[in-house]
């Protein structure tokens, strides 16, 4: 029911950033069937739609470009659609940079048909859209003498389209403007950041209170790891805790949670977990520290495994220590850069899961290219393929 707030609310939504959704809608569309939900078109209906911001407006935006776009198509089945579109664009867009077959066909394989990929690609939310922005700045790593020009001004609003759907991303548009002031252009690029920030404030949705609800991910990402506070990494965890130690509970369905209608037991709940955040902190500290290092180098190969053997992340992190290492050997330090400011916002305190650092993939995967160019692996099996009989069906410039 967590998709009903976004398609309704590009369905009611009111210029430039009243986020309004049918909380009847909730009930309608989880009696669907699949096929159903796919194909529904949400209804509009502005005298009965409530206000909603509890989470981040970019997605609305997102939904109703597909709709327009797809406009024969169910809501979901368009937004779907767009995905795929988009990722067929960004794929299109990365393998013009890469000069050799061999190049070309490990990116096929290893990004543009991945399975994990696909099911991201294929998935109606906000994960997939972060791939827009990372795939923003691969022309600066890959080649340092590419121009944006006066495109500048798009970057910047799909930058900022991006940045009101997933905020965790906002060190990616600061490393494209920093890479755009030293590569192209300082005083275009300032003007584009100023365009990112006016965009921004314009279109981010009206708050209805200043709960800091960030405390619960940060509490939350301590399940992650073994410890003496919760279990799992799971919402119901801190929602658990809570309830065992304050003895009120938390209610987190759409609508008429008490999480999100109830002010007092909002501030309540999360001014609780960031006094237990900082009570971990200052008995446990090394524990804290130990799980931001495994999230860090996790972030550099597949990320977290929810739900997975211990020993599976242990191993995730093992192989980002080595990829880290290959690239700092190799002095490729925008790389390590780009790659770590993709997730860096949250790594200190919550592990990397595949949706949360989705966008990095695309910048592991090309990275990863790149240092089998600096091995000469690259120019070895294409000068093996040339002299195949499968070199004819490679993906050519």
């Amino acid at each position: 029911m967590y998709l009903v707030p976004y398609f309704s609310g590009a369905a009611n939504y009111q210029l430039p950033n009243k986020w309004l959704f049918l909380e009847q809608e909730v009930y309608t569309y989880k009696l669907l069937n699949t096929s159903l939900k796919e194909n529904y078109r949400f209804k509009v209906n502005a005298s009965k739609a409530v206000l909603y911001n509890y989470n981040h407006i970019g997605l609305v935006y997102i939904i109703s470009i597909a709709t327009s776009i797809f406009f024969w198509l169910g809501d979901v089945s368009a937004l779907e659609w767009f995905q795929i579109a988009v990722h067929c664009l960004t794929s299109i867009w990365i393998l013009g940079f890469l000069r050799t077959p061999i190049s070309r066909l490990l990116f096929i394989m290893l990004y543009v048909f991945n399975p994990l990929i696909i099911y991201f690609v294929t998935f109606p939310y906000y994960y997939f859209w972060q791939v827009v922005a990372t795939a923003s700045i691969v022309p600066y790593l890959w080649n340092k003498s590419f121009k944006y020009k006066n495109y500048i001004w798009l970057v910047a609003s799909l930058l900022a389209l991006i940045q009101l759907t997933r905020p965790t991303i906002i060190l990616i548009p600061v490393l494209f403007f920093v890479l755009y002031f030293f590569f192209e252009s300082p005083w275009k690029s300032i003007i584009g950041l100023i365009l990112f920030l006016v965009l921004i404030n314009i279109f981010t949705a009206r708050k209805l209170d200043n709960a800091p609800t960030y405390w619960h991910t940060v509490f939350v990402g301590i399940g992650a790891y073994p410890n003496d506070y919760i279990t799992t990494l799971s919402d119901n965890e801190a929602y658990n805790f809570f309830n065992r130690k304050t003895a009120k509970n938390i209610t987190y369905t759409i609508p008429g949670g008490n999480v999100y209608t109830d002010l007092s037991i909002r501030n309540e709940y999360f001014t609780f977990l960031k006094n237990e955040y900082f009570q971990v902190l200052k008995s446990h500290p090394i524990l804290l520290i130990k799980n931001a290092v495994l999230n860090f180098f996790q972030s550099f190969s597949l990320g977290y495994f929810v739900d997975y053997p211990l020993w599976v992340n242990y191993l995730s992190s093992l192989a980002g220590f080595i990829f880290f290492i290959l690239l700092f050997l190799k002095k490729h330090f925008l790389w390590i850069m780009a790659i770590a400011f993709n997730s860096l916002t949250f790594t200190p305190y919550y592990p990397p899961i595949q949706a949360y650092m989705f966008g990095g993939y695309i910048l592991i995967i090309c990275a990863f290219i790149q240092l089998l160019n600096d091995f000469d692996i690259i120019r070895k099996l294409n000068s093996w393929i040339q002299n195949s009989k499968i070199y004819p069906m490679l993906p050519s410039a």
